[in-house]
């Protein structure tokens, strides 16, 4: 691995991370699966990040697995009777499971484990040269990343079986349409927008923030009377916070100033 492979910059409680392997598109290889985890992992143990934006350099986002790295793993699999190491499945539990919102700015091809990687993220924000889709089947393997939890959740489970079992491209606008993005930009605004929603979330309570998270990747997996508890709970650890009694006073302060 190169410390080159993804790029970190933090500034002003925002984190910007990069794929930056332009050369190949940004494909996955383990130096770049590693080096992502990697950063993640910092970024999650650092108290001044509170938001994390991750694009890639050039005109992909992530094109999925490195080619020559699928046929070194092939070989080394016929060599030794099995798989080396893997850091896709470490890479997709990283990514859902960092306490701090992680925004895709998905700048160009989101394709195969580019696409895993972008539905992981839990705001996604396509410029409308963005280009998807879930190759996975046209290499002759399967959903990775987390993939197969994830997109059944995100776009229902007939929508995703078709985009896996096909592997079709599809434009922003249509990822848009079925709910794959939350939003469409131009790709000059791409920046922007992205970096707009970073601000808003680094300006809130980083505790309430890092909880809000937690309640709602719970709730994915309870039922109602779980997630209502699980809700009082975090909402009872909230009310004695700093910032929470901090937030009320702007706040009615901000309605005196008003009337």
């Amino acid at each position: 691995m190169t410390p080159e492979n993804v790029l970190v910059h933090v500034q002003d409680h925002i984190a910007n991370v990069t794929l930056n392997r332009p050369h190949s598109l940004n494909a996955l290889n383990d130096g770049l699966k590693y080096g992502l985890i990697d950063a993640l992992k910092k970024l999650d143990k650092d108290e001044s990040t509170r938001a994390i934006i991750l694009t890639g350099t050039g005109k992909a986002f992530c094109a999925g697995g490195d080619i020559q790295g699928f046929k070194k793993r092939y070989n080394d699999f016929q060599a030794k009777g099995g798989c080396p190491e893997y850091y896709s499945n470490i890479l997709g539990e990283t990514i859902l499971n960092i306490s701090k919102p992680i925004i895709a700015a998905i700048n160009g091809l989101a394709i195969g484990g580019g696409l895993s990687i972008a539905i992981a993220c839990d705001i996604r924000i396509a410029s409308e040269n963005a280009v998807f889709s879930a190759a996975y089947l046209l290499v002759g393997a399967t959903p990775e990343i987390g993939s197969s939890y994830i997109l059944p959740r995100l776009i229902g489970l007939g929508k995703a079986s078709e985009l896996v079992f096909t592997g079709k491209k599809i434009d922003s606008s249509e990822a848009e349409r079925i709910g794959l993005v939350n939003k469409v930009v131009p790709e000059a605004e791409l920046k922007k927008a992205t970096h707009e929603i970073a601000k808003k979330i680094a300006s809130l309570s980083p505790v309430a923030v890092r909880l809000a998270k937690k309640a709602l990747r719970h709730g994915m997996e309870s039922t109602l009377s779980q997630a209502l508890d699980y809700e009082t709970h975090l909402l009872t650890y909230c009310f004695g916070t700093k910032e929470h009694y901090e937030a009320i006073n702007a706040l009615l302060s901000s309605r005196k100033q008003v009337d």
